[in-house]
């Protein structure tokens, strides 16, 4: 690598959490969707919910459950608990509708996107519905920012499994795998799935917990607790 030469060529992006707030775009999409079913109180159950969808997709970490069987079993398991009386299937279709039409890039996203953009090539490796993920990408306008797009519910296989990356580097056969780097807020998810593909990985410490001192999680090669660092640690 020379002076003028970054040291990844190649970045590998998560998207909830990382570039995209996820957290406000459930809130809404469930208030909207739940108040059209008849429910007076969603607000109450968003943390009930959130742990419900949570556990869900932990469950698709471990390969129990694919990604497209999270979309109402979620509201099935919601109905449950809160004793809600709702057809789940038509909750699941209109909140999905509502997932892709709220929601934004974090603040500065969109700058350092089109900054990195001079320098490196961009991919990305979601765990999502592929109609919500693409939804929200499309609206927002960065869908062609990313080549491939992979969603894990288009595809059959999620993070952390080393398969879905190997998708990013069959599109980029000319480049080395010590040109990727994965980057994203999940250690379970993302760094351990770089870290499964063989590449190197940058884990955005959003809540700045920082790395658990006695082991036994993944460890990433990187560590950043704002997004704005990134581009040093890839340039």
């Amino acid at each position: 690598m020379t002076a003028s030469e970054p040291r990844y060529r190649h970045l590998v992006f998560d998207f909830d959490h990382l570039l995209f707030d996820t957290d406000s775009s459930e809130a809404d999409a469930l208030a909207t969707t739940l108040r059209a079913h008849g429910v007076d109180n969603p607000h109450d159950l968003l943390d009930t919910y959130q742990q419900i969808n949570r556990a869900l997709w932990h469950r698709v970490e471990l390969g129990e459950i694919t990604p497209n069987e999270v979309k109402s079993q979620r509201f099935e398991e919601l109905a449950d608990a809160a004793n809600l009386d709702y057809d789940a299937d038509s909750v699941a279709d209109d909140y999905t509708r509502g997932l892709a039409a709220h929601g934004a890039l974090y603040d500065g996203v969109a700058d350092m996107l089109a900054t990195l953009a001079e320098t490196h090539r961009f991919s990305m490796v979601t765990n999502g519905i592929g109609s919500v993920q693409r939804g929200r990408l499309q609206r927002l306008g960065i869908d062609d920012a990313f080549d491939p797009l992979i969603i894990s519910g288009e595809v059959g296989v999620a993070k952390p499994h080393a398969d879905i990356f190997e998708l990013v580097f069959a599109a980029h056969p000319d480049t080395p795998r010590n040109n990727f780097v994965m980057i994203g807020d999940s250690l379970t998810s993302d760094i351990q799935g770089g870290t499964n593909a063989g590449i190197d990985t940058c884990w955005y410490d959003r809540h700045g917990v920082g790395l658990d001192p006695g082991g036994g999680r993944v460890v990433p090669t990187h560590v950043i607790s704002r997004l704005a660092d990134l581009p040093y640690v890839v340039s």
